[in-house]
């Protein structure tokens, strides 16, 4: 009688997995959307000041369908299917009108936690090395965890300085096992 109880267990196990797998929802992949940096090299990035991100509104479909405002940030890491495509359609908006307007996507990939971040400035917020001895400049995104990177123009009238712009930047990592180095 044992060994069927054993059988039975197991199978409901798998059935689990099965059931996730079809889903294509797994707990080892993740997406989060985290408070802008306050870097000195860029704007404040305020999620109050309309000179910023007040305005911020982020929609996500194909693999994910969900909606976030700047208030919503920071958007805690929730689980998403381990493959497909994520598309961003991104806007900033002052009162009522929108002033910045663009979309980023990338391909989703099993065990990697997502980050989705939001800057305003000037400068490339991207993680890159610095620029090496045969160019004079860096070579954006070819961090090991760079996914990709998007400027978006902010309309002309509601920019801090000339060159200023709406950045969005994906970034990865692969989840550590428990006890193990990464």
């Amino acid at each position: 009688m044992f060994p069927r109880l054993l059988l039975f267990t197991l199978a409901l196990a798998c059935a689990g997995c099965d059931i996730l797998d079809l889903l294509g929802i797994d707990p080892n992949e993740t997406l989060e959307l985290p408070r802008p940096a306050l870097d000195r090299r860029l704007w404040k990035n305020s999620l109050e000041d309309p000179q910023h991100l007040a305005g911020l509104r982020v929609e996500l479909t194909s693999s994910v369908n969900r909606t976030f405002t700047a208030e919503d940030l920071p958007v805690r890491p929730f689980g998403i299917a381990a493959r497909g495509q994520v598309i961003a359609d991104v806007s900033l908006v002052v009162d009522h009108a929108v002033i910045a307007e663009g979309r980023a996507s990338w391909r989703l990939r099993p065990d990697i936690d997502w980050q989705l971040r939001f800057y305003r400035g000037t400068e490339n917020p991207a993680p890159h090395n610095p620029p090496g001895e045969f160019s004079d400049t860096p070579n954006y995104c070819d961090w090991p965890t760079c996914e990709g990177y998007w400027r978006i123009e902010i309309g002309e009238d509601h920019r801090n300085t000339e060159d200023e712009a709406l950045w969005i930047v994906v970034t990865r990592s692969i989840p550590c096992p428990e006890g193990h180095l990464c």
